[in-house]
Order: C-alpha cells, then sequence, then structure tokens
C-alpha cells in the first residue's frame, strides 16, 4: 500500500490570503479548505493510504513526512517561501514531493527542485 501525505503550505504573514487576526476575532481555526488536495486526493487509487495537513491549521509533524511514501503539495504565489521550504524539508528526509497547483504551474523554473 503507498502512503501519501498532501500538505497545504502555510499563506505568507503579509497575503490578502492570511486569515489569522479574522480567524481569532472569530474563535475560527482557518475559513478556506484546502480543496485543490481534497480533489486529488479523491483522484488517487482507493488502495492508497491518505493524510491531510494544513500548515495554515496546525504545525508541521515530520512524522507524518517520515510515515509517506510521497509528499504532495500545491500552492499559490502567497505559498511560495513555504512551499520551498517544505520541498528541502521533503529531500532532507529522504522524501519525494509532487507539485502542483497555481505558481508551480506559472512558474516551473521556480520549482525545478521538486520531484
Amino acid at each position: 500500500m503507498t502512503t501519501c501525505l498532501l500538505v497545504s503550505p502555510r499563506f505568507s504573514e503579509f497575503s490578502y490570503w492570511n486569515y489569522r487576526e479574522v480567524c481569532e476575532l472569530f474563535g475560527a481555526r482557518y475559513p478556506a479548505a484546502p480543496l485543490g488536495l481534497a480533489t486529488v486526493a479523491a483522484l488517487l487509487p482507493p488502495s492508497w493510504d491518505i493524510r491531510l495537513l494544513d500548515l495554515n491549521v496546525r504545525e508541521m509533524d515530520t512524522t507524518l513526512l517520515d510515515w509517506a511514501d510521497i509528499v504532495m503539495a500545491g500552492g499559490m504565489l502567497p505559498q511560495q517561501r513555504n512551499l520551498l521550504a517544505l520541498i528541502e524539508l521533503c529531500h532532507a528526509r529522504g522524501k519525494r514531493i509532487a507539485i502542483g497547483g497555481q505558481d508551480p504551474t506559472s512558474q516551473p523554473e521556480v520549482y525545478a527542485d521538486a520531484d
């Protein structure tokens, strides 16, 4: 069985998409689910064991990286710095990472280190 960790990178602090202060006011964790990764999860083989980690809600749990055979992530421009850091972290732990989304699609040369 293949194990796959889907990771939604954290949005940068100074982004339109960063809702941390608003969430604190309303007692919410985060207002936008990572629907792109949920869609990818639905397209993966049913035999795969899949977990989703949203770094806008939780901190990185490296035991999940160690658990996974492959990591998949995607992102927009405001997530670029954190997505690039995730690629480095995965490689440092010997994990392959597949990426997609708006920013990697529009700037593939920036993400040349991804698998």
